[in-house]
């Protein structure tokens, strides 16, 4: 087992930094699942928006099995951030605070961003309410060429309903297979894990536009590269209800976005 996605405490700190950068907020509010990585990844949050000066003035902390989040809008409304940051991991969660935003007639001025919601699926689940005022940051540049040429090929039930995680799974095979013709015929998890670990820098195909490394200085502490898997990412901005791609494997319904579409854990 490998990491093949940037670290969800790393995403929270590279969205939050973007927030600082492009959004600007007086005030924000967070929604947090209750896992401990999401608790720790929106602490995350807090310390680079507090820096930044901005004030927190409504943290939710949802459970994943939530069947209503009528009741957070309704807090997020009466504590009226300019914009909202989200840590959730469950894309249900947020689909249903969208839809219960839009049935209530809410949105915080700045919009609503936050992660694991880059997905083909999103339009039909968002709806048109968010449209232009929602963003999410993902570990690979969507979709890819390459990558959408091999779902096409051995996946075709995925056709509309890839996602980056899908992404993920498709660079760890990648990765696999390179690091063992590496290793040769005696493959174990001893020497694979020598082999992934001996300071070499594993790359995504181009379109991706990722890469990886897995010595420990990348792993644990604070000393990751900038422009690795654990420092470096994609922000996008959530444009149409079709988010279905485009028959080339570029992205339809996101777009890059156009003031800091690179983002950083770090800056």
């Amino acid at each position: 087992m490998f990491p093949t996605h940037m670290s969800m405490i790393h995403e929270a700190m590279a969205g939050a930094h973007w927030a600082a950068n492009v959004i600007h907020p007086k005030t924000y509010g967070l929604i947090c699942l209750t896992s401990p990585e999401m608790q720790l990844s929106c602490n995350e949050v807090v310390k680079v928006m507090d820096a930044s000066g901005a004030k927190l003035v409504k943290r939710a902390d949802v459970a994943i099995s939530e069947p209503s989040m009528s009741s957070y809008v309704l807090a997020m409304r009466a504590a009226n951030p300019e914009h909202i940051i989200h840590y959730v991991i469950n894309p249900a969660t947020m689909a249903k605070f969208m839809v219960e935003a839009a049935q209530q007639g809410y949105y915080p001025p700045k919009g609503i961003s936050g992660n694991h919601l880059a997905a083909e699926v999103l339009g039909s689940l968002f709806g048109q309410w968010p449209t232009g005022r929602y963003w999410t940051d993902t570990t690979y540049k969507l979709w890819g060429t390459e990558f959408m040429d091999v779902m096409d090929k051995y996946s075709r039930a995925n056709r509309g309903i890839n996602h980056h995680i899908v992404q993920a799974s498709y660079v760890g095979a990648l990765l696999f297979a390179q690091a063992g013709k590496a290793v040769g015929p005696n493959l174990t998890r001893q020497r694979m894990m020598a082999e992934w670990g001996n300071g070499t820098v594993w790359t995504s195909d181009a379109s991706l536009d990722q890469r990886f490394q897995y010595v420990a200085s990348e792993r644990t502490g604070n000393n990751w590269q900038t422009n690795y898997g654990q420092g470096r990412e994609f922000m996008y901005k959530y444009n149409s209800t079709n988010t279905v791609a485009n028959p080339d494997g570029s992205p339809n319904g996101f777009i890059p976005d156009p003031d800091q579409y690179v983002i950083y854990t770090s800056k």
